[in-house]
Order: C-alpha cells, then sequence, then structure tokens
C-alpha cells in the first residue's frame, strides 16, 4: 500500500509539471481542475517543484471580485538540451528548454569530414552557442546526434547511410571530443520525433521529410514505431517507377530519385531559397519542375496514407516551403485516393529544416521530464 501512494505522488507531481509544459500560466485551482486532483495535492506538488526551480512563480490572476491567486509557469530555461543534425554539407546545432520551444540555433555550411578536426568544430560551435546565451555546462541535459544513419535502440550506429561514411570508431571519437551526455538517433526519425512531440490530439502520424535525401518517421498509438531493424518508415527507398531514374542507394526508381529536394536546385539552401523565389514569379522551368515534383510527391503521399491511414507532415528543406501549396497537394492526392476521402491529410511541419537537430535535442528533454 505504501508504494502504491508513493507512486501516485510521483505520477501526480509528474501531471503537474507536464501540465505547465505547454507555456502558459495557471494557477493552483486550475491545475486541481484540469488533472482530477485536490487543491491541497496540486499545492504540495507545486511548492515541490518551484523548490526544485523547475516552476516558477508569475504574479496574480486578474481579480474577479476575490481574492486574486497566484500563478505559476514551468521554468523552461532551467535545463535544456542540445542537438546537432550531421549532413553531408551542412550541420544544424540546437538549444532546445523543457517545453520544447528553440532558445538558438546555428547553421554551418561544412563539409562532412569524420575527423577530429570536424569534430572540434562542433564543440567550439556549440560551446560559443551555449556561452552566447549564458547557459552554464551544469544546466546541459546532454547532446543529441542526428545522422543519416540506422541506429539501433541502445543508439549504437548499427549500419552507415548512404549519404556519408562514418568510420568504425566514430562513436568513440565524438564522445572524446564532445565531452557530454550523448545519444544518437537516425535523422529522419529524429525529424518525425521533433514534429510529433508538439501535437497531442492525433495518435497516429507520418513524418515525411524531404531534404537532399527523403526519410520518414512513423507514430502509431502515440509510439514511435521503429521496426524490427530499425528501419521503418524508409519511404525514400520504397520503389515509385520500376527502371526509373538512379536512386543513391543503387537501385532505380525509388521515391528519393523524384521527392529529395534535389530535384529542384543543385542540393544547397541557397539554391532551393532560389528555386521558390522563381517559383513565385511564376518562372516558367521553375514551374514545369514543380508541377512534376509535385505529381510525384502525391504518389509518394497517397501510399503512404494507403499503408498507414493517417495525416502526413511534411518537413525538411523542402517542408519549410509547403505551407503555401498543401491545398494543391492535398487535391492531387485525393484524386489519387481509391477511398475518395476529403478533408485535410497534410500538415506543414512546426521546426521546419531545424527538426532533426531539435529531435535529437528533445530526447534529453524527454527523459528528464518522465524523471521529474
Amino acid at each position: 500500500m505504501a508504494v502504491e501512494k508513493v507512486d501516485i505522488k510521483r505520477i501526480n507531481r509528474n501531471r503537474v509539471f507536464r501540465c505547465l509544459l505547454d507555456g502558459k500560466t495557471r494557477t493552483t485551482a486550475n491545475i486541481s481542475k484540469d488533472l482530477s486532483i485536490s487543491l491541497p495535492t496540486a499545492a504540495m506538488h507545486i511548492n515541490s517543484l518551484r523548490q526544485e526551480n523547475l516552476v516558477l512563480e508569475c504574479g496574480l490572476q486578474e481579480s474577479t471580485g476575490g481574492r486574486c491567486a497566484k500563478t505559476f509557469a514551468c521554468n523552461a530555461g532551467a535545463f535544456v538540451g542540445c542537438g546537432i543534425d550531421i549532413t553531408h554539407s551542412i550541420i544544424t546545432i540546437v538549444i532546445v528548454d523543457l517545453c520544447g520551444n528553440i532558445v538558438d540555433f546555428e547553421k554551418i555550411m561544412h563539409a562532412f569530414a569524420p575527423e577530429e578536426a570536424y569534430l572540434q568544430m562542433l564543440n567550439s560551435s556549440l560551446s560559443n552557442l551555449l556561452q552566447k546565451n549564458g547557459i552554464p555546462r551544469e544546466r546541459v541535459l546532454g547532446l543529441g546526434i542526428s545522422l543519416p544513419a540506422i541506429i539501433d535502440g541502445d543508439g549504437r550506429i548499427c549500419d552507415t547511410a548512404f549519404a556519408v561514411s562514418l568510420p568504425d570508431n566514430f562513436q568513440a571519437e565524438i564522445q572524446r571530443n564532445l565531452p557530454y551526455r550523448l545519444w544518437y538517433v537516425n535523422d529522419a526519425s529524429s525529424g518525425g520525433y521533433a514534429e510529433f512531440w508538439g501535437i497531442r490530439e492525433r495518435e497516429n502520424l507520418f513524418y515525411l521529410s524531404l531534404s537532399s535525401s527523403v526519410g520518414g518517421a512513423v507514430r502509431i498509438h502515440n509510439r514511435v514505431f521503429d521496426g524490427d531493424d530499425f528501419r521503418s518508415a524508409e519511404i525514400g527507398h520504397v520503389s515509385m517507377v520500376i527502371g526509373g531514374k538512379p536512386c543513391y542507394c543503387g537501385q532505380r526508381g525509388c521515391v528519393n530519385a523524384y521527392c529529395s529536394s534535389d530535384n529542384l536546385s543543385d542540393g544547397g539552401t541557397v539554391g532551393l531559397e532560389r528555386f521558390f523565389r522563381d517559383l513565385e514569379a511564376m518562372d516558367a522551368d521553375c514551374m514545369r519542375k514543380w508541377d512534376s515534383y509535385l505529381d510525384y510527391l502525391a504518389v509518394a503521399i497517397k501510399n503512404i496514407r494507403m499503408l498507414y491511414d493517417c495525416d502526413v507532415i511534411i518537413g525538411g528543406k523542402v517542408g519549410r516551403y509547403i505551407p503555401r501549396y498543401i491545398p494543391e497537394l492535398t487535391r492531387r492526392v485525393q484524386a489519387l485516393d481509391s477511398f475518395h476521402r476529403i478533408g485535410d491529410c497534410i500538415l506543414p511541419c512546426k521546426y521546419r529544416s531545424k527538426s532533426s537537430a531539435v529531435g535529437a535535442a528533445l530526447i534529453h528533454i524527454d527523459r528528464f521530464i518522465e524523471n521529474v
């Protein structure tokens, strides 16, 4: 019985903390009502969390004729998680607070080179970003590393991706040069983790990352499904056109060959910005490319919906520009739908091109939250 009481107390304390993670201020009475717990229980846990500097008193609620109640909010900056997304040409570094907000970020154009000088550059760049924001090392919960590689459930690189080549001692060298609590995650899975994190009302979602390579992640009943060999949702290597364009994996006709962002630009971020700028200016060549791209993308999304019967979040480099084109893309998907479903089925991403780095940071945030 005593153990059960301790468990209930711990669970309620965690629920009170989670209740404040949306960044809004609440009174003790609000929390009591929202969580269906007693007022004394809510007050006890608020006081406990305040003592640990995880909750802040924010002032008084506006008067409605009686005594003004105190309001409280999560101290989002009490701790942070850091994430680094490594691709073949771009490094994205982010700092994320306890509410999932990006504190700061930096993008570095740098060719991938698994050498000590490269890893030391990562460490100095992260250190400078933390120093710029006045964040000491003791407030950093950990560092997540997002990579285009297959990562197992224990955070081990079990297969090098085709996009970059990783030496066998890569993880040991990262640990030596980046002295943080480290965790590794596949780039598409990490992007999905970030986008799923902010959406609570949908149990089932598919995240489609459209960058120089195409990847995905899928959430089923509020749990990310990794697959037996941690290769689930590899939509980029699903065959789309038999004997079609070559893919970097060695096969032909993969979704990646038709839906990667390289089909729209030369592969660089600047090139993609120029493409969409010219597209908005009604450039004929860009309009032709975009029309063809949307056709193939609609087929990929239609197939995802046939398999998973859920909404699809568009992320990656293309995800940054997709919101204004979602109505047209939705129309094309619906025209292909064998079940003639109507309604919105495509969602824009929240973190845009920073999703993978944010997801890597949020892994450490989530682990902390689970143990509050």
